[in-house]
This record gives C-alpha cells, sequence and structure tokens, in this order.
C-alpha cells in the first residue's frame, strides 16, 4: 500500500559519489603515510572526441558503451581540485575521468528528496547558456558541445539506447553509449520506442523509424500508434490496422475506440458500441459484449466491466470473478473494494463468491501483502484485516495504511498533513514516529531494512521497519544504500561522505554535491566548490574494495 500511495515519493534516491584519480579503475590504490590517498590531479591534454568519423570508428561495434580513454583538456571555466579528493581507511575511492569543469544538463523527473539522481547518461557544459555535449554512462564524452538545453525530460527507453536531443531547433537521435547520429537533426519532436524505433514528427505527418533511418510506417495527426514489444497497431479513421515487426500487414478491423496496455500485452476495444479484450496480432481474446471495461489491473490479470448498469470483475480469459452486481469496482493487485447504495466493503480474494467485508464503510483500500487495509468510517481513518476484524479503530484524521512489506508486521504509516509527510504507529495505536517527519520508504520487495527520514529542520536519517532510529538525522542529504553494498551516500558538514550501517564515515570527499549518477556502472557528475565559491562539476567513477 505504500508503495501505490507514495509512487510520485518513493523516486529512486540510491546514491553514489566520490572521485579519485588519473589510473585506471583497476590500478591498486596505496595510501600515504597519512593515511589519506593521494591522488593526481593535473589531466592529461587529451582532446574531446566528437561526431566525427574517427569517433565512429572508436565506438563500440557490439553495441557497449566505450571507455573514457584519459581525461579532457583543461578549459578556462576549470575550477582547481586539491591535492587529495578523499580519505578512506576501508578501500574506498574515486577515480577521476575529467576536470572539475562542467555544469550538468540533468535529466527531469529522476531525483528525490535528497537531491541524488539517477542518470543513464550525462549532459555536460563548459558554459552556462553554452551548448552541451554528452558523456556516456562510463564517463566518456562521445560527442562534441553542439546539443540545445530545452528543459525537457530526456531518457532512455524500454532498453532504447537512443537519445532523443535537439541541435538548432531541430530534434534528432544520437547512440547515448557511443555518440553516433542514428537520425538526422530535422524533426519537430521525437518519442524513443520499444525495438530500438522513434516516433518523428514533422508539422501534421508521424513517422516510425527504425534506428538505421528506415520510415516503418506514416501517419497523421490524430491517429494513434502503439508500439507492442513484438506488434505495432495503428488506430486511424476508424480502422485498426495490426502489423507485425517488419511492418507486415497482420488484420484490420473497423472499431469504435481503442485503450493499448503495453503492460498487459493487451488492447480494449470498443465495436458496435461494445468492449472487448483483443490481442496485440488482433485476435479476439473476449469478444464485444460489455458495456465498459476499465483499464485491467496487470497485477492480478484481471479487469472492472459493467453488464446492465452494475459492475463486476473477469479474469483475461472472460471469466467472471465477480458477479456485476455493485455499483462501483476499485480494482487492486490482490483485492477489490465494491460499493452499494454509497457504502464500501472489499473482497480480500477474488476467487471468492461474496465479500469478506460487506459494505459498511466510507471507503476500504488496497488489502497489501500483510493482509490488512486502511479503512475509512465517518471521515477517520483506521487499519482492519482481510477478515474484516478492527486491528486499529478509524480515529485518525488521516490515512493510515498498511505496511505492504515496508514495515514490520503490525506497524503502520500514518499521513501527516504535507507532501510526504508521515508518521508510523503500532498496532495498538501508540505513535512511534509523529506524523511530522518526511519519511521515503523503501521498496518492500528489495528486503532493505532502512527508510530515510528528515526531521523539520531538514536534517536526514535512518530508522528501522519498527520506526526506531538506527542513524541519527544529522546528515544535509542522505541516499538509500546500495543494493548489495551496505553503503549509502550522505552529505555532511557540506561535503559528500559514504558511510555504512552504523552511521560511520568509511570515506569522506571534497565534493560538495552529487549531481547525478550511473547505478550500474557508478560514474556520476559530482560538485566542487573552491575557497572562492566558484563550483564545477567532474565526472568520476565509484571504486568499492577488492575482495
Amino acid at each position: 500500500m505504500i508503495r501505490k500511495l507514495l509512487a510520485l515519493s518513493l523516486t529512486a534516491l540510491l546514491v553514489l559519489t566520490g572521485c579519485q584519480n588519473t589510473q585506471p579503475a583497476d590500478a591498486p590504490q596505496e595510501p600515504s603515510a597519512s593515511g589519506l590517498l593521494e591522488v593526481d590531479t593535473q589531466p592529461r591534454q587529451v582532446p574531446i572526441e566528437g561526431t566525427s568519423s574517427a569517433q565512429g570508428e572508436a565506438s563500440s561495434r557490439d553495441g557497449s558503451a566505450p571507455m573514457p580513454e584519459g581525461l579532457p583538456a583543461t578549459t578556462p571555466e576549470a575550477v582547481g581540485l586539491p591535492e587529495t579528493l578523499f580519505s578512506s581507511a576501508a578501500g574506498y575511492g574515486v577515480e577521476l575521468i575529467t576536470p572539475a569543469q562542467y555544469s550538468v544538463h540533468q535529466e527531469l523527473n529522476r531525483g528525490g528528496h535528497s537531491g541524488f539522481q539517477t542518470a543513464d547518461y550525462f549532459g555536460l557544459k563548459s558554459k552556462e547558456g553554452e551548448k552541451f555535449a554528452l558523456a556516456n554512462e562510463n564517463g566518456k564524452i562521445i560527442t562534441d558541445f553542439v546539443y540545445d538545453d530545452d528543459g525537457e525530460s530526456w531518457a532512455f527507453r524500454d532498453g532504447n539506447s537512443g537519445v532523443a536531443l535537439r541541435r538548432d531547433g531541430k530534434y534528432g537521435v544520437v547512440d547515448g553509449r557511443t555518440g553516433e547520429e542514428l537520425l538526422p537533426f530535422q524533426y519537430d519532436s521525437i518519442q524513443p520506442q520499444r525495438n530500438d524505433t522513434f516516433i518523428c514528427e514533422m508539422g501534421d505527418t508521424y513517422e516510425l523509424i527504425d534506428r538505421d533511418g528506415k520510415e516503418l510506417l506514416t501517419y497523421s495527426r490524430g491517429d494513434q500508434l502503439t508500439v507492442f514489444p513484438e506488434n505495432v497497431l495503428l488506430f486511424e479513421n476508424g480502422m485498426l490496422r495490426f502489423y507485425d515487426k517488419q511492418m507486415r500487414p497482420i488484420k484490420n478491423f473497423a472499431c469504435e475506440e481503442v485503450r493499448p496496455s503495453v503492460a498487459a500485452n493487451l488492447i480494449l476495444v470498443k465495436s458496435s458500441g461494445k468492449w472487448g479484450i483483443c490481442e496485440p496480432d488482433g485476435d479476439y481474446r473476449i469478444d464485444p459484449q460489455f458495456e465498459e471495461i476499465d483499464q485491467f489491473n496487470e497485477q492480478c490479470e484481471a479487469a472492472v466491466f459493467t453488464k446492465n448498469g452494475k459492475k463486476g470483475v473477469l479474469d483475461l480469459n472472460g471469466d467472471v470473478l465477480i458477479k456485476p452486481e455493485w455499483d462501483d469496482v476499485a480494482l487492486y493487485d490482490s483485492s477489490a473494494s465494491i460499493e452499494k447504495d454509497g457504502r464500501w466493503g472489499a473482497f480480500t480474494d477474488l476467487s471468492d463468491s461474496k465479500p469478506a467485508i460487506e459494505p459498511m464503510y466510507d471507503y476500504v483500500y488496497a488489502f497489501g501483502t500483510d493482509g490488512c487495509a486502511a479503512y475509512e468510517h465517518r471521515g477517520k481513518f483506521g487499519v482492519l484485516d482481510e477478515d474484516g476484524n478492527i486491528l486499529i479503530s478509524a480515529r485518525y484524521d488521516r490515512m493510515v495504511s498498511n505496511s505492504d512489506d515496508a514495515l514490520e508486521k503490525g506497524y503502520y504509516a500514518l499521513e501527516g498533513d504535507g507532501q510526504s509527510l508521515y508518521g508510523i504507529v503500532s498496532g495498538k495505536g501508540e505513535v512511534v514516529v509523529p506524523d511530522t517527519y518526511t519519511i521515503v520508504f523503501s521498496d518492500g520487495t528489495n528486503e532493505e531494512p532502512y527508510h530515510l527520514i528528515m526531521t523539520q529542520r531538514e536534517k536526514w536519517g535512518y530508522i528501522d521497519r519498527a520506526g526506531q532510529m538506527v542513524i541519527d538525522t544529522k546528515f544535509d542529504s542522505a541516499g538509500q544504500f546500495l543494493k548489495g553494498k551496505d553503503v549509502a551516500f550522505v552529505k555532511q558538514n557540506g561535503k559528500i561522505c559514504l558511510i555504512d550501517r552504523r552511521g560511520n564515515v568509511v570515506m569522506e570527499t571534497v565534493f560538495s554535491d552529487l549531481v547525478s549518477y550511473h547505478p550500474e556502472t557508478m560514474v556520476g557528475a559530482f560538485e566542487y566548490t573552491d575557497a572562492q565559491g566558484k563550483s564545477k562539476c567532474c565526472l568520476a567513477k565509484l571504486q568499492f574494495p577488492v575482495g
């Protein structure tokens, strides 16, 4: 439930940081007599590679991202880095990839409360207001400084390595790993799709184009195109047309409306005033026969349908799970809330013939994996189990929700008066954490034992699944623990540090911020601020202890 209620606030808060020397990543680092790892920060004069034919030859032929080959040349905008970039007695470090001479063109909607963000690649600017270049996931600068900062979100999608960028006011596509130009910069907009394809707009005309520049399909503004993993469908002038991956026609038929769901690999189709469910190859799975079919739930493989003005639930083979005898139905991953005469109850098992909780409440929310759900009664909120037993009576003014594996069994999240403000209450109704804290709950499925918590004074720390403080709220910002590493990055006293699960600093850097990082390569854009207050970013790679 917490994952569902906090979908907007559960953005990636994993963190990375650090910066080290000019040796290869696999070269051993020895601490100096002082215990600090010494770093040569004077970059070699290596020209930046652009999009020339030489760059194309240097690109990896197997589609992997090329590695950096020495530091780029220092520019007049560079900020001098200290001789020693970090200290660590535990074997952690960073490898410097570029001088500190850039500002970062950051992808949108990739961050979280602490400000640390993930990135598929890095857009680097030498000067504010000028063009940016692209650096790949390994930190290699793979293009010239020629792209416009249009302020729009840009990202890989569904494994597509093509990056839609703007140059001189027009959009094209560049391979985000190699820098190769895939599509020319002549379009009004570009949307990366599955199967290394792109929807390209030019005026009122749209084209589906592959990464080799081949035009696969053309259609007009107002038509509806959907790219499935194996097939493509086009809804055009009342005709639904199906194509395979080679764009060979499979089938077509007339209909009034379509609602594709790529996640479920199915299409809702309205024909002759009735709704059915169709496969991406054009075959009907459920013939049109219902007054309405709501968007289905892929998790439980079921959908809400309407017949004779009443709502029920059917599975994706057309078998009725809940008879259509309810005024309204809300379908969740493992339960369904049902309404009759303005009162709500719930089916806690979709295979049951009768609701486990008869309609008697203002509302019953989704049941989580802990077998509990929030409910609302007379304007107040409480918690009940799947048998309808009241675990916490409805006495809270705001939502108190089940943990859905994010909290220990018998502990519940209480919404506060503000975005991402939460508290934690026990099954006895005792307030463990007041609802005046910002809490970023870890995904319950990854078995992470700690959650991020921030005080009203904007200091970050960590609590466990029972709401107990395990690392004090003393950091300026903090990220969730890196998966499988048992370390996390924080900002303390103006510096990026790495801490262990007891809150001990195992690495301290000279960097003032971590702008973004790639969660697999652990390359990041780190900001350094000198004594005069001038700040610039470098690219660097996190290093972990050997063994």
